[in-house]
This record gives C-alpha cells, structure tokens and sequence, in this order.
C-alpha cells in the first residue's frame, strides 16, 4: 500500500543484442532503432528493468534517461561487473531501477562463468512502504540449439550458474562490505534471459531446488 492505494512493482527483462557494440559486422543500431527501444521501455514503464548484452552501459544509463523523462522515470543502472571490461566482445548484465521508487541497499555479483552470464543479485527497498526484496537478473549460458544434452558444453555451464545461484540463494540475510550473503527470508524475484526450455535438466537448480515454491 502507498498513501492508503494499493500499488504493484512493475517488472522486466529486456535482452538488446550486443548493445552499444561498435561491431558493424555484427549489428548497426540507427537513430530509428534507438527511438524504437525507447518506445518499448516507455511502454513497459517498468519500476525494474534486467538487461542482457550490454557492452556499453553508459549509452544504456543515457537512454534510459531519455526515455523516462516524459513518465517521470529517474532509472539507474548497476552492472554484474563494477568495472569497465576490455573485450568489446563481452557483454553485460544489467539492472535498471527507478531511484525515486526504490533504493538499493545491497547487491552481490555472482563470480564464476564468462562475464556476461554471471548471475547479479540486488536488494532494493521500495522508499513510500519499507518493504524489501532481491530481484536476481540471469543471462544464461546459449546453446547451439534448444534442448541440447547436460553432457554438451553450454549446458554444463548454464547447469553451473544456476547451481551457484541456488547456493547463494539459500545463503544467510545480510550485507558485508555492500555485497550480500544471501536473501535470507526476504522475497526473491529471478528474470533474466534462461536461454533454454523451463523444463530442461540445466535449469533443475532453481527449478528443483530453492526456488521450487
């Protein structure tokens, strides 16, 4: 409730190939493009927004900037990295929240896998009620095809993500040095691009596991 109405946090993935890439070969994003994606986010008019393959964050804080404004948005970014990466053929995930609804007050970026599949863990709380969750943006490892074997290499790697974040999500509540321990008992939303068939063996994790309720 907010101000005695109810009010419902509005949530999205968005993954925008290789956003930002200066990469000609592999995409060419026009002024046409980029009003389109802003289009779709001020469609959206999400409270949080995951995305995958962001290799320019700063391009992405800007247009979420532009965006925003005509709904009252004031989106900020946190990344699953913290830092600037060399490669211009890595990827990032990425995590927009709207800064005048909600503050973030930990976040725990998941180590193992290539840069652009680890797993980013944010705990925000909402600033009119004080209520508390962790939104989990995933970006998992693509196949070649969907539902390849376990045995197969990009499997075994989604397989391994989400047995790390199955293992952090049943982690103690609590923030160390701004990184969290875990959850604990506080509402957990995962979204993000699974890259496979909710019912396939790489996902059993999450699907099996802590997140089964």
């Amino acid at each position: 409730m907010i101000d005695g109405h109810p009010r419902r946090m509005r949530l999205a993935t968005f993954n925008l190939f290789w956003f930002g890439t200066d990469r000609l070969d592999v995409i060419s994003r026009g002024p046409d493009d980029l009003a389109l994606v802003a289009r779709t986010l001020r469609g959206l008019d999400a409270d949080i927004v995951v995305f995958q393959e962001i290799m320019d964050v700063p391009a992405l804080a800007a247009l979420l900037e532009t965006a925003g404004a005509p709904l009252g948005r004031q989106w900020s970014v946190v990344d699953n990295t913290g830092r600037e990466l060399k490669s211009a053929s890595w990827m990032k995930v990425v995590l927009a929240y709207d800064r005048a609804v909600l503050r973030v007050t930990g976040l725990q970026r998941l180590e193992g896998g290539p840069t652009g599949t680890r797993s980013l863990a944010v705990r925000l709380e909402h600033r009119a009620t004080g209520q508390v969750c962790v939104v989990v943006g995933l970006h998992l490892k693509s196949p070649k095809g969907l539902g390849q074997p376990l045995g197969a290499g990009p499997s075994k790697k989604r397989l391994g993500a989400c047995r790390r974040l199955a293992t952090w999500l049943q982690g103690p509540a609590g923030v160390h040095d701004g990184e969290l321990t875990g959850p604990g008992d506080v509402p957990v939303i995962v979204l993000g691009d699974l890259n496979e068939l909710p019912d396939h063996g790489s996902l059993a994790p999450l699907r099996e596991g802590p997140m089964a309720d």
